[in-house]
């Protein structure tokens, strides 16, 4: 499943490495290719970090307003969109981020597990809340589409 992809989980800091980043809505994806060799050393910094990420968050903000505002600008774009949709749809996405916000110190297995356990939870939407997902964010349809097939 699309789901199942590497997660690698630092202490305080995620990286999530998707196998294709064609599922990565618009807003990540230009977050990503925005991102320059100091921003990515920046982010390498907190590697072994045991700060929560609103921490690191925070240190960032101190030591790269450039770097926060990159942030910044991506959760809104994203949030703008998400706080747009009715409860169900919003709801599912709010887990998702939640999930990621709240990675720390997780065993890269554990956390890839558990993570799963969340995205799988995309095959109890109503199709009509999936619409408004993809409608928000096209990228997604590949990921419910392998959804419908891996269920069926």
């Amino acid at each position: 499943m699309l789901w199942k992809r590497v997660f690698m989980v630092n202490k305080g800091y995620y990286k999530v490495t998707f196998m294709t980043s064609d599922i990565l809505p618009d807003e990540i994806k230009t977050f990503y290719e925005s991102l320059t060799e100091n921003d990515i050393k920046t982010f390498d910094s907190f590697e072994n970090s045991t700060m929560s990420n609103q921490q690191i968050y925070d240190e960032i903000k101190k030591k790269d307003s450039v770097l926060s505002q990159k942030i910044d600008t991506m959760a809104k774009a994203i949030g703008d969109k998400m706080n747009a949709m009715s409860d169900v749809p919003r709801d599912y996405l709010k887990s998702i981020v939640d999930e990621l916000k709240n990675a720390k110190n997780t065993d890269p297995d554990q956390f890839s597990e558990e993570f799963a356990a969340t995205l799988g939870k995309a095959e109890k939407l109503p199709q009509s809340a999936i619409n408004e997902i993809v409608k928000a964010f096209p990228s997604l349809k590949v990921f419910f589409d392998e959804e419908k097939a891996t269920t069926k």
